[in-house]
C-alpha cells in the first residue's frame, strides 16, 4: 500500500485528507482517510470501475477532489517515482546469457553499437490553481455564450421595439445567432446522453482572445473537440481538406483541426503526457452528408446522433485517465492561460 499526502485544489478539508492506495487479489482501490495512525475513513475509490464510495457525506467534495488530484499526478509520466517498492517486472523465461568470450586473435572485434537517442524527459506537471465555482466549466450549459449574444442583440433596440417584437412574436436576434444556438443546443443535448456511461461533457470553453470550443467530450473512448454546425436542409460534402455546404467552400475542417491541435497541446502541458484529441463537426439539420475522404482527419457526423457515433468507438482511456483529464479541462483558468493566438472561427 502506498500513501500520499497532497495539496489539492484548495481548502483545509482537502489539505487534511490522506490518500492511500491498496492493491490485492486483482483489486485496485484508493482509500481517503483523515491523517494519523487511526485516521477516520472518509471514502474509497475503485480504480477499475471509477466508482466513489463515501463514508462521511460532508467530505464528499473534498474526497473527490483529493482522489482526482492524486490520479492526475499518478498518471503523469516523468514524475518522481514513489519511494515505496513496486511490483517488480516478471523474470525472463529464458536462461541467463553466458558471458561473452574474448575475441580470438584472428577475429576483428565488432564496432561499438550506437545507442539510440533517448526521448526528452517530460516537463514537470504544473500545479492547478484553486478551483472556484466561477472557474468551474462544468456549470456551463450548451449554447450559453450564444444566448448571451442573443440578449445583447435584443438590448440594442429600444424597449418599445422589444415589446412590439414580443407581442407580434417576432425576433430581433440575427439569423446567424439563432441558427448557431439551435445547433449547439441539439448537439449538446445529444452529448449529455453519454454522461451515465462515464463521460464528462463541457460546453462553451473560451480561449483568451474570445473564440470558444462549442463542446468538449472526455470519456473512455477518448477526448473530442466538437464544433456544432446548423445547416438546415443543406447538402454537405466532405473531402480530404474541404467541407462544402450546397457547393460552397467553408473553413470548417481547418478550424476544427486547429482547435483539436491546440487543445492537445494545452492538455499535454497540464497533464504531462500526450493526449490524442479527435476533432468532430456535428452537423444539424442537413438534408445529406456525403463523405468522400478515405481517411478523414475530422469526423463529420449527424450532430443529433453524436452520442451513438462516439459510443461505438473502441475504448482507449482508463477511468483514472478520464478523471485526471477532466480535472484539468473543467478549470477555466487552464484555458485562459493558453499563449497561442486564436484562429478565426
Amino acid at each position: 500500500m502506498t500513501s500520499t499526502r497532497m495539496i489539492g485544489f484548495g481548502g483545509s478539508a482537502v489539505d487534511e485528507l490522506v490518500v492511500k492506495r491498496w492493491r490485492k487479489g486483482g483489486k485496485d482501490r484508493l482509500y481517503v482517510n483523515r491523517p494519523g495512525p487511526k485516521g477516520e475513513a472518509v471514502a474509497w475509490y475503485d480504480c477499475k470501475t471509477g466508482e466513489l464510495h463515501v463514508h462521511v457525506e460532508e467530505l464528499r467534495k473534498a474526497a473527490s477532489t483529493k482522489i482526482t488530484e492524486w490520479l492526475r499526478h499518478q498518471d503523469a509520466p516523468g514524475r518522481r517515482k514513489s519511494a515505496h517498492p513496486t511490483t517488480p517486472n516478471p523474470p525472463s523465461s529464458s536462461s541467463p546469457a553466458d558471458p561473452p568470450s574474448s575475441p580470438k586473435p584472428s577475429q576483428t572485434p565488432p564496432p561499438p553499437t550506437r545507442q539510440a537517442a533517448q526521448p526528452p524527459r517530460a516537463a514537470a506537471v504544473p500545479p492547478l490553481p484553486t478551483l472556484t465555482p466561477g472557474d468551474d466549466l462544468a456549470s456551463n450549459r450548451p449554447g450559453a455564450a450564444l444566448q448571451e449574444m442573443a440578449r445583447a442583440a435584443e438590448l440594442e433596440h429600444k424597449w418599445l421595439v422589444r415589446i412590439a417584437s414580443r407581442l407580434t412574436r417576432g425576433t430581433l436576434v440575427p439569423e446567424r445567432i439563432r441558427s448557431g444556438l439551435a445547433g449547439e443546443l441539439a448537439v449538446g443535448t445529444a452529448l449529455e446522453r453519454l454522461t451515465p456511461t462515464g463521460w464528462h461533457i463541457l460546453h462553451g470553453i473560451k480561449w483568451p482572445r474570445g473564440s470558444d470550443i462549442d463542446h468538449l467530450a472526455i470519456g473512455p473512448l477518448g477526448v473530442f473537440t466538437v464544433n456544432a454546425k446548423h445547416h438546415a436542409g443543406a447538402s454537405v460534402w466532405v473531402g480530404d481538406v474541404m467541407l462544402r455546404v450546397n457547393g460552397g467552400s467553408t473553413d470548417h475542417l481547418r478550424n476544427s483541426m486547429s482547435e483539436a491541435t491546440r487543445t492537445a497541446e494545452l492538455l499535454r502541458h497540464w497533464c504531462g503526457r500526450d493526449i490524442p484529441v479527435q476533432p468532430v463537426i456535428g452537423v444539424v439539420g442537413a438534408q445529406s452528408i456525403k463523405i468522400d475522404a478515405p481517411d478523414p482527419r475530422v469526423l463529420v457526423i449527424d450532430g443529433t446522433a453524436i452520442d451513438h457515433t462516439l459510443a461505438a468507438r473502441p475504448p482507449i482511456l482508463s477511468a483514472g485517465q478520464v478523471a485526471s483529464i477532466y480535472a484539468v479541462a473543467r478549470h477555466r483558468q487552464v484555458w485562459l492561460t493558453s499563449r497561442r493566438r486564436n484562429r478565426p472561427r
